[in-house]
């Protein structure tokens, strides 16, 4: 087709685009559908999360390494069209009220997505093209964090519109479209190479300086981790927020699900922040002090006593969420020029996360009551903010000796 002759990466971003939107409006769906028709407690949507994020590090880790035989094209369309009936089954399970029903949709949901994004994530860095790397996971991000913002906002609105089958009938009619996107309009796959374009001649010789220093892989591993936890945040409170909102006196699943994606808007500009300002790339002091933004946005949120509060905290854990992922996102790829499989664990590592968060969470306390589970995410972050300061000191260690060898100053 002529779509991917006139710009190879434009058919991918708008399969990224529509998939993401798909994949957040329909979960979103099932923790307000518990939450608000059911009446489901927070331990519910919780051990749904944490069990969705089994499979999704199953699928994540399973799918990057399948990436790299199958190819993205081909991989990716045929997830695409198994989201198809994956989603009519969530319809279904919505019709008859049952909670079994949009588990199992939340799992094969899970499941089938996770490899998509080694594949998309694989192809935007592989794909020919000018556009340098860091413009490319700019746009991936800003992509994700876009749709996750709308889905969220609007899913309450439209499910008083078409009912809650219908968000699930959109979910199926999207994921076609993903499918035609991919399948029919991508660039084929024999022209999809290997490696990225350099950000320019001078970050070229500067990236040759970093991949040749044993500070990259300490401060990639600290990314990982940083992400594991940011989403083990991220997807409590995604859980958790109907409660909150609940809580906090709001009736209105529509208007709950407009306030409880605040974050999910001030994430997009912690994206745009990564793509004007490239001063974080391989610097660990701002990984620590976006880390920082995260623990204290986390507990802060989960605590709030009153509808200012949510949305200030959910204002500076937005940010912090940005800038962990953007970190964790660009040295994978950066780092193994486009592999499927370092692909595949960044995903897998946002899958822990979801197992271990909303899993500790479910345990924490009363199945309503979230200030113990306030105190279980402060636990885990804090453990996890002190391991990342030990890898931090290391990275530092790194470099002096690296100097001390060749007497360069580091960049």
């Amino acid at each position: 087709m002529a779509l991917y002759r006139r710009s190879p990466l434009l058919a991918w971003y708008i399969a990224h685009w529509l998939a993401s939107f798909m994949a957040a409006l329909t979960s979103n769906a099932v923790y307000f559908f518990a939450g608000y028709e059911l009446h489901e407690p927070a331990e519910i949507q919780l051990g749904m999360a944490a069990a969705g994020g089994l499979v999704y590090t199953i699928g994540a880790l399973y799918g990057g390494r399948i990436v790299d035989r199958l190819g993205q094209r081909r991989l990716g369309s045929y997830m695409a069209l198994i989201c198809i009936a994956v989603c009519v089954f969530g319809a279904v399970a919505v019709i008859h009220r049952s909670l079994w029903g949009v588990f199992i949709f939340l799992l094969l949901l899970n499941f089938f997505t996770a490899p998509l994004w080694p594949a998309i994530e694989s192809a935007l860095t592989c794909v020919p093209g000018k556009l340098r790397l860091t413009k490319r996971i700019t746009i991936y991000n800003i992509n994700w964090s876009t749709t996750g913002f709308i889905a969220g906002g609007i899913v309450g609105s439209l499910a008083l519109w078409l009912t809650w089958a219908g968000v699930f009938v959109i979910g199926a009619v999207i994921s076609l479209i993903v499918w035609l996107f991919i399948a029919v309009l991508s660039i084929p796959q024999s022209q999809i190479g290997i490696g990225h374009v350099e950000d320019s001649p001078q970050a070229r010789a500067e990236t040759q300086a970093i991949l040749a220093s044993p500070k990259s892989k300490t401060l990639l591993h600290m990314a990982w981790l940083s992400n594991m936890l940011s989403y083990v945040a991220a997807n409590t409170i995604v859980a958790v927020l109907p409660t909150i909102t609940i809580q906090l006196g709001i009736k209105s699943y529509a208007l709950a699900t407009a306030l409880a994606s605040v974050w999910a808007l001030t994430r997009i500009a912690g994206f745009f922040l990564t793509s004007f300002w490239t001063g974080w790339h391989y610097r660990v002091h701002w990984m620590m002090i976006s880390f920082t933004g995260l623990l204290l946005g986390t507990v802060t949120l989960l605590l709030s006593q009153s509808v200012i509060m949510l949305i200030l905290s959910q204002a500076v854990f937005g940010v912090a969420v940005a800038m962990l992922y953007s970190g964790s996102l660009y040295y994978a790829m950066h780092l193994s020029r486009g592999s499927g499989a370092n692909a595949g664990i960044h995903e897998g590592l946002i899958g822990l996360g979801t197992v271990l968060g909303p899993g500790v969470a479910a345990l924490s306390g009363s199945p309503d009551s979230v200030t113990p589970k306030a105190l279980a995410m402060f636990l885990i972050l804090a453990i996890g903010g002190g391991v990342m300061t030990v890898m931090a000191r290391r990275a530092k260690g790194l470099t002096k000796i690296a100097i001390k060898h060749d007497g360069q100053t580091p960049t």
